[in-house]
C-alpha cells in the first residue's frame, strides 16, 4: 500500500483519526474505495449488471428482428449505434449481447467455484489419496491453456449456450480447486483447527466453520478476476464459431459478422468490441482492487 493510499485511509472520518479500532469490513471497504481504479471498476461492473438484468426494458429494438430495407444504417437519431447487415438495430443487440455474456460468466465461474472449492477443501484437509486423486485432476486440467481447453469440450459437446457454460465451467475449476488446497493446507496446522480436532469437532463441521470463512477471502478474489477471463473466453469462442449459435446476440458472434464489412461499415464491429474492451477492463479493474483490499497484509499497522 502506498503512502497516498495510508494517507487517505486515515483520512476517512474521525474513527481513524482517534485511532480506534475499525471493524474488518470497514476497514476493507476503506482500502476499496482508496483505489480510484477499483470504484471505476465498481461503477462498470454495477452499470453491466444493470444493463444485463433490465436489457428487455433499455433495448428500443427487437435485437432479432431483420429490416433489410434498415441494412448497414450509420449511426443516427433512430440507430443510435447504426444497424448490421440484416438491418438490426446494433444499440439493442449489444444490450442483450452483454446479457449473455454475463449469464455464461456468471454462471460458469459460479459452477467452478462450487466444484473446485469443494475439491481444494477435501483434498487440502484430508490429504493421502484422496489429495492425490483430486489434484491429478486439477493438475491435468491446468496443463491447457483455458482457451484450447475450452475448444476441446465445445468440439465433444457441441454448439449452444448451456454447453459453453458447462465448457468454461470445467475450464476454471482447476484454479479455484489450486487455490483453496493451498490455503487449507495452511490453516489445517493453525491451533484453532488443532483445538475443535482434540475437541471432538467433526471433520465436516472444522471445514465449515473454522476452515472455510479464512478461505474465502481468496476464493472471491478468484471470482472477480476469473468472471473477466470467462466473458472473454465466451466472446472468443462465439467468433471463432464455437460458440452460441445465431442470430443469438453475442459480442463475439457481432464481431466476427462484422469483419466483412469493416471498411463500409466498421460500427458493426467496433462497437461490440469497444463494449467489450470496457466490461473487460472494469473487471480487472473490480478484481484487483477486491484482491488488494481483502489482502491482509495490505491493512495500516499502527
Amino acid at each position: 500500500m502506498t503512502v497516498e493510499h495510508v494517507a487517505t485511509l486515515r483520512g476517512h472520518g474521525d474513527v481513524v483519526a482517534r485511532g480506534e479500532p475499525l471493524s474488518q469490513q470497514r476497514a476493507m471497504w476503506l482500502r476499496f474505495t482508496a483505489n480510484k481504479g477499483a470504484v471505476v471498476g465498481l461503477v462498470i461492473f454495477i452499470l453491466f449488471i444493470l444493463v444485463s438484468l433490465f436489457a428487455p426494458w433499455l433495448a428500443p429494438y427487437d435485437p432479432l428482428k431483420q429490416d433489410y430495407q434498415a441494412a448497414f444504417q450509420s449511426p443516427s437519431w433512430q440507430h443510435w449505434l447504426g444497424t448490421d447487415s440484416f438491418g438490426r438495430d446494433m444499440f439493442s443487440r449489444i444490450i442483450y449481447g452483454n446479457r449473455i455474456s454475463f449469464v455464461v460468466g456468471f454462471s460458469s465461474i459460479t459452477i467452478a467455484m462450487v466444484i473446485g472449492v469443494a475439491m481444494g477443501l477435501v483434498a487440502g484437509y484430508y490429504g493421502g489419496l484422496i489429495e492425490a486423486v483430486l489434484m491429478r485432476i486439477v493438475d491435468g486440467l491446468l496443463s491447457f491453456t483455458p482457451l484450447v481447453l475450452a475448444i476441446v469440450f465445445m468440439v465433444a459437446l457441441g454448439f449452444g449456450l448451456q454447453n459453453v457454460i458447462f465448457a468454461l465451467a470445467v475450464t476454471f475449476i482447476g484454479m479455484f480447486a489450486r487455490v483453496t488446497r493451498g490455503d487449507t493446507l495452511n490453516l489445517k496446522g493453525e491451533p484453532f483447527v488443532e483445538a475443535a480436532q482434540l475437541l471432538g469437532v467433526s471433520h465436516l463441521t472444522v471445514i465449515r466453520r473454522h476452515i472455510f470463512p479464512n478461505v474465502l477471502s481468496p476464493i472471491i478474489v478468484q471470482f472477480g478476476l476469473n468472471l473477466a477471463v470467462a466473458i472473454l473466453l465466451e466472446s472468443g469462442l462465439s467468433f471463432l464459431g464455437l460458440g452460441v449459435t445465431p442470430p443469438t446476440p453475442d459480442l463475439g458472434l457481432m464481431i466476427a459478422e462484422g469483419r466483412g464489412f469493416i471498411v463500409m461499415a466498421p460500427w458493426i464491429s467496433g462497437f461490440p468490441g469497444l463494449n467489450l474492451v470496457i466490461v473487460i477492463i472494469g473487471l480487472n479493474l473490480f478484481g484487483d482492487g477486491l484482491r488488494d483490499a481483502l489482502d491482509p497484509k495490505s491493512q495500516v499497522t499502527a
